[in-house]
């Protein structure tokens, strides 16, 4: 008996994080600090991520314009605490801190507007975007 509890086990705990594809950016391998991202599976085979130094943005795939995908999901920068205190004091500043480590400040950047023209891919990428609360939830400094 105690060895079928064993495998139920086994099996809830599998199954749970089979719903959670991780997505784990560390910054092209650069100095700074790394975070993990939890990607929604609804996301699955409609988003682009793209990295370089200090900032990685997820781009909807579902809309694409000379060859290029406009729409931004949104943008993770990671910055320095001194330039992320000088940066926000400023009145156009738009980013949220996700979070801190060591010096460094993650900095979320959601976009301004949705340049998608056709109803249908509007409708699926509002229904596949993420509030600020979830997005916080996925997001994780790694150790």
């Amino acid at each position: 008996m105690k060895k079928i509890g064993l495998i139920l086990l086994v099996f809830v705990i599998m199954t749970g994080f089979a719903g959670c594809e991780r997505d784990t950016d560390v910054s092209n391998g650069s100095e700074f600090p790394s975070f993990t991202f939890n990607i929604p599976d609804e996301w699955e085979g409609r988003y682009e991520k793209v990295t370089t130094e200090n900032r990685t943005t997820y781009y909807y795939t579902g809309y694409e314009v000379d060859g290029e995908f406009p729409q931004k999901f949104f943008s993770i920068t990671v910055m320095s605490q001194e330039e992320f205190n000088e940066e926000s004091q400023d009145e156009l500043f738009l980013g949220s801190k996700l979070g801190e480590k060591e010096e460094y400040v993650f900095v979320l950047f959601t976009p301004l507007d949705n340049v998608i023209i056709d109803e249908e891919k509007t409708a699926e990428y509002n229904s596949l975007n993420l509030s600020l609360s979830e997005i916080e939830e996925r997001f994780h400094l790694d150790e």
